[in-house]
């Protein structure tokens, strides 16, 4: 898409939000039009902290804009620490027994760069989920790199 389309649905995204400002598909979509697609990271970034406040007690609305920040593909500018913080406050919440929202947490940490705490976090995750292959592979991805550092 061109940048003028971007401005088109970041004004249609507005819209709905002026109507909603809890509407959570608008709020993506503002967020990656801003901070992706119109090369506004620091706008999207601002945004977002805006948009979070009442949400900041729903931990899937906080994980989900966690992971979104650390994993979209076309996002250049991550905000490591931002993620940090909202996975750790959904991790919070729920009582450190959300698999998800941990293994969230634990990506985060990793690139972060501390593998250390990486390796504990998706340790927990994939205890309280032994079925989960996606978890249990990502731990041993952590794991295995710690190992190759001498951890």
């Amino acid at each position: 898409m061109r940048s003028g389309d971007w401005k088109k649905i970041l004004e249609v995204a507005d819209s709905i939000l002026t109507k909603d400002p809890r509407d959570l598909r608008a709020g993506e979509v503002k967020f990656r039009a801003l901070a992706i697609h119109l090369g506004q990271p620091d706008k999207g970034y601002e945004f977002l902290k805006q948009f979070i406040e009442p949400h900041w007690d729903n931990p899937a609305v906080l994980n989900s804009f966690a992971w979104l920040i650390l994993d979209d593909k076309d996002l250049q500018t991550r905000d490591v620490n931002l993620a940090i913080g909202y996975a750790m406050h959904a991790n919070k919440l729920t009582k450190e027994k959300d698999p998800a929202i941990l293994d969230t947490l634990a990506r985060a940490w990793y690139q972060k760069g501390n593998l250390t705490q990486a390796v504990a976090i998706e340790t927990q995750a994939a205890t309280i989920a032994p079925d989960d292959a996606t978890i249990q592979a990502t731990l041993k991805k952590y794991q295995d790199e710690l190992d190759k550092q001498g951890g």
